[in-house]
């Protein structure tokens, strides 16, 4: 279904929260104007005669500032969309309820408002007894207010509607079978917008496919109402990615796109500009696929007239502060360290003395229409790249931090933002136990000592990158967030490689070997790493050894030099001009830096282990402070839920029984008179935990055999039977290495199970369980990776 309307691409300020300030609205509509877009929508959730007082009139002195935002929006050539949001209460077949809805909208088009939305989204789906007897629907009642709006108000260029159903997961019982929207779509006017927001509130990602199903319903093009980066539902999470996961193939299937981006006002930099980029891409490779002669039209061709000098509020004014270049940077012993060398090209420094200050003022960056990218196809990281390069140029923007409140995501960085702000960050000393803030009596002797960060130095275009990559999007983090997290947890699953050497004697400090396994900062920032495969293959029978040891600890070296990377940028970010900017960046960053000054600080810990000798001291104090781990009562409950790191998540069946038990266990070794029971318990636990004797009726033992036998057999010191009142119900097998046990197997059992299970000779797509387990004996036969992972297998 191609569409004939103008295409809306812009911003909806409908997010949960403290509303944007009006100063914050006018940069928005310059940058919107620069960037190609066309379209803001006022929907602020918060702004109480919005939504929860609704029937309220603007009093002169707000009529008066909508009034200034309306002329600002349009001298940028900006269509402004005023959205009013009457579903929590409103009585639909109340005449005097319609009466002050009229009077609420005759209001806001005397204003000089042209463009308008009814929203009912996040309202509870039912009707007063009175509507009831009105209306057959909620949805029909819906529709007739709607429609009488749209007519009332003289049937506006642009109308939004946005549903309750307002995506595919509240779509009931499906989005072509609800009768709702079928409803919308057969009795709502044709010529009004219907706001989506994808298959989810906040989707991953949004098909060709399924606006094609929502249309159908509709029977029109759908707005999307883009909550990708959306954060009010989250108070700890920022999202600075770029527009991701949309297709420019659905331009010419919608009406329009709106972000509704974070609450934070300067952090949508990026979310805004490479939804820009996606518009031009998708408008360029589509512009004869969609008629732009319409009565719409001209809200795409609006051109923009200057907006009146206005003379910024004395507050927002900021006082020229005098720097040195570069300052000296002290560590904590007093010694002179060496100087950040920072790339010239890339650098951004304070503006002129001379430069005008204030939220009013907006440099290009380079961004205008003309020169931004005309290419067909949305290239992804070439947007993010450009949209990195646009938004450096803003941290150097000196603004104020008058009247602008940060949201705080912690009540410790609420009360260090005064102390850090301006000042380095703090590094932990590697090797201490944690508190990761301050020092510990009982800590190990510190072996390295990182500088303290306190020189003025600026922002680089690889700062933002980290920064992004650690603030990403709802559903995935940036690949050097990622990174990091995957070091992290490879070193802690590995830890025991860090005392190979230590337990030889030998200095533990990484170096270049015979392996050429090499760790610097190009190693870091680059992203290489050694897989755990290539660690294997380090491994001799003697044990840990010098050259797995040396593998650990460049590895973990990389890792300080990653997180190093973290603490060196927001130190310098706590210095730039741009303080509106900081304050809105500040409460997050701080968090994340901290719990990363955490890790950190474990993998030190890790790593001094090798070198003190007999004494263990454990990383967590027994008197920690309150912001070792994070995130109050909220962090308290979800951590009462099952863990999430097994196959089954949160419906793991490790779960504690819900009803307390006087069961006792008893585990005992293994004897030779167990194995019936074993191979007994094995089938009887092999379905999934359930009964498997269905799934093996001609080779019952199969599965012993194969998961059983080669342990009692092979490596009865390591076998155990558990047992409770009514005898054996479990068992416990391992191998003490997994090498030497598969080269036994492979010799002395294998070639048993491959006489006494014959070849399957069916087509794969009649096998059964039977013939799977047969087929695995014969792939083991010529493979060695087969039986890896044999170490501690426990079955129920």
């Amino acid at each position: 279904m191609a569409s004939s309307s103008p295409f809306l691409c812009g911003v909806v300020e409908g997010f949960y929260g403290r509303p944007w300030t009006a100063d914050q609205r006018r940069v928005l509509f310059r940058r919107l104007r620069e960037w190609g877009m066309n379209t803001y929508m006022y929907a602020p959730k918060d702004d109480h005669k919005h939504r929860a007082g609704w029937r309220e009139q603007y009093s002169a002195l707000e009529s008066g500032d909508l009034e200034e935002l309306m002329k600002s929006a349009q001298s940028n050539g900006i269509n402004f969309v005023y959205a009013l949001s009457p579903g929590l209460d409103i009585s639909f077949s109340d005449e005097g309820e319609i009466a002050l809805l009229k009077r609420k909208m005759e209001q806001v088009c005397q204003m000089g408002c042209k463009s308008f939305a009814l929203l009912f989204d996040d309202i509870e789906e039912q009707l007063s007894p009175s509507d009831k007897e009105s209306f057959e629907s909620f949805a029909a009642a819906q529709v007739h207010v709607t429609n009488m709006m749209y007519d009332h108000l003289d049937r506006p260029e642009v109308f939004l509607f946005c549903p309750t159903e307002y995506c595919a997961s509240r779509a009931d019982p499906s989005v072509v079978k609800s009768r709702y929207l079928l409803t919308l779509g057969e009795k709502l006017h044709p010529a009004i917008d219907i706001l989506w927001t994808g298959p989810r509130v906040v989707s991953k990602a949004i098909s060709t496919e399924s606006i094609a199903q929502v249309a159908s319903s509709l029977k029109r093009c759908p707005v999307i109402w883009d909550n990708i980066h959306a954060n009010d539902y989250d108070q700890r999470r920022l999202f600075l990615g770029p527009y991701d996961s949309r297709s420019t193939d659905l331009y010419p299937m919608l009406n329009g796109i709106l972000t509704n981006p974070n609450c934070e006002f300067e952090p949508n930099f990026i979310a805004i500009h490479t939804l820009a980029s996606w518009y031009r891409c998708a408008k360029s490779k589509h512009q004869k696929s969609r008629s732009h002669v319409t009565a719409k039209g001209k809200i795409e061709s609006m051109e923009a007239e200057p907006e009146p000098e206005r003379e910024p509020p004395a507050e927002e004014v900021m006082q020229s502060e005098s720097k040195e270049d570069s300052t000296e940077l002290k560590s904590n012993n007093g010694s002179e360290a060496a100087d950040i060398a920072v790339d010239d090209s890339t650098q951004v420094g304070r503006l002129d003395s001379g430069t005008e200050s204030g939220m009013e003022v907006e440099p290009t960056n380079g961004t205008e229409m003309s020169d931004v990218e005309t290419e067909e196809e949305y290239d992804l990281q070439n947007s993010l790249k450009k949209a990195v390069k646009a938004w450096l140029s803003e941290f150097a923007r000196p603004v104020s931090s008058v009247g602008v409140q940060p949201r705080v995501v912690s009540t410790v960085a609420a009360a260090q933002m005064q102390q850090d702000v301006g000042d380095a960050a703090r590094t932990p000393v590697d090797g201490d136990p944690v508190d990761a803030r301050g020092k510990d009596e009982n800590s190990p002797k510190r072996h390295r000592q990182q500088d303290a960060m306190k020189m003025r130095v600026t922002m680089t275009e690889d700062d933002v990158s980290l920064l992004v990559d650690l603030f990403y999007l709802p559903h995935q983090h940036g690949p050097r967030a990622v990174e990091l997290m995957k070091e992290f947890h490879w070193l802690k699953k590995h830890a025991n490689m860090s005392r190979g050497q230590g337990n030889q004697g030998q200095e533990s400090e990484p170096r270049e070997d015979e392996n050429n396994v090499v760790c610097d900062e190009k190693m870091a920032s680059a992203g290489e790493t050694s897989s755990d495969t290539e660690a294997s293959e380090m491994e001799d029978d003697s044990g840990i050894g010098v050259t797995q040891s040396r593998h650990w600890m460049a590895r973990a070296k990389a890792f300080h030099v990653s997180c190093k990377q973290i603490s060196r940028m927001f130190a310098q970010l706590t210095d730039i001009p741009n303080r509106a900017l900081l304050y809105d960046l500040y409460p997050y960053i701080w968090d994340v830096k901290e719990v990363i000054m955490l890790l950190d600080a474990y993998i030190a810990w890790l790593e001094a282990g090798c070198k003190r000798k007999g004494k263990q001291i454990s990383f967590l104090p027994e008197d920690m402070e309150p912001w070792i781990f994070r995130g109050g009562i909220a962090a308290e409950m979800q951590r009462l839920l099952p863990s999430c790191d097994g196959p089954e998540g949160l419906f793991s069946s490790d779960a504690a029984p819900l009803e307390p038990s006087s069961r006792v266990f008893t585990v005992r070794p293994y004897r030779p008179e167990d194995e019936a029971l074993a191979y007994k318990t094995c089938l009887l636990t092999g379905d999934a935990g359930a009964d498997g004797t269905h799934l093996y009726p001609n080779y019952p033992n199969l599965l012993g055999d194969r998961y059983v036998g080669p342990y009692i057999q092979l490596s009865r010191d390591f076998a155990f039977m558990m047992e409770d009142e009514e005898g054996v119900c479990g068992y416990v097998l391992g191998a003490l290495d997994s090498r030497s046990f598969y080269t036994q197997y492979s010799k002395e059992w294998l070639p048993k199970l491959l006489s006494k299970y014959p070849r399957t000779t069916k087509p794969k797509e009649d096998f059964t369980a039977e013939d799977v387990g047969k087929l695995i004996w014969r792939v083991c036969a010529v493979c060695d990776w087969c039986y890896l992972d044999f170490d501690l297998r426990d079955t129920q």
